[in-house]
């Protein structure tokens, strides 16, 4: 994502520094890009991209809207930084605002429309090269299931199930306690669940989520 560093910093010009930037702190890392330092945006990005394609690759079915999804996350970060607080954990921020990119993303195409990608024989990253047509189904399924749950409800399903996030970082992400957390998540598990129920093409998806549910 070279681009969105380069039209929001310029390109860096001391790039043999930039293992200094990646040994510094979360918060020392933002006050530097507050600053307009492309070292430290381009150090910024290499930390959290990860974090960032895990929730949008996961969470959104069309695969032509990740990079575009991904620039928007970053883009969207840097323009915010400056209401970071040095306590705040900026890695659960950025997980964040990424789940809402992604969630706004969703709202914005109702019906999935990326099943030509999948007759071209492109698959979400949700599925294993040479996964089954039985596993690629699911899947659509799943967000087919997810669209008519609320939003809230529907972040929780595809972050914890798509995206693996663990409790702990999703009740970071969502700023409440563990507790709260897995009460929320109980509920829309229940709703995604009920759901899935009556989808044919989910009972085998359904029995491996449901087993690993009651894994601690």
């Amino acid at each position: 994502m070279p681009t969105v560093l380069h039209a929001l910093f310029g390109k860096p010009s001391h790039a043999s520094h930039t293992h200094t930037m990646a040994a510094l702190g979360d918060w020392e890392l933002v006050q530097r890009v507050r600053d307009e330092d492309p070292r430290a945006a381009e150090a910024f990005f290499d930390r959290f991209v990860g974090d960032v394609e895990r929730v949008v690759c996961k969470t959104l079915p069309y695969p032509s809207s990740w990079d575009d999804a991904v620039s928007e996350t970053f883009a969207r970060a840097w323009s915010k930084l400056g209401t970071l607080l040095p306590n705040d954990k900026v890695r659960a921020w950025m997980l964040g605002v990424a789940a809402n990119v992604a969630r706004e993303q969703r709202r914005a195409a109702r019906r999935p429309h990326w099943q030509p990608e999948l007759d071209e024989g492109a698959a979400p990253v949700s599925i294993a090269p040479g996964a089954s047509v039985e596993a690629r189904e699911a899947v659509h399924a799943v967000f087919e299931i997810c669209a008519r749950m609320s939003e809230s409800d529907a972040d929780l399903v595809l972050l914890r199930w798509l995206s693996t996030l663990e409790l702990t970082e999703l009740a970071e992400l969502r700023g409440v306690s563990l507790a709260t957390l897995k009460r929320h998540l109980v509920r829309a598990e229940h709703i995604f669940f009920e759901m899935a129920a009556a989808d044919a093409r989910l009972e085998a998806w359904s029995n491996a989520m449901t087993q690993r549910k009651e894994t601690p």
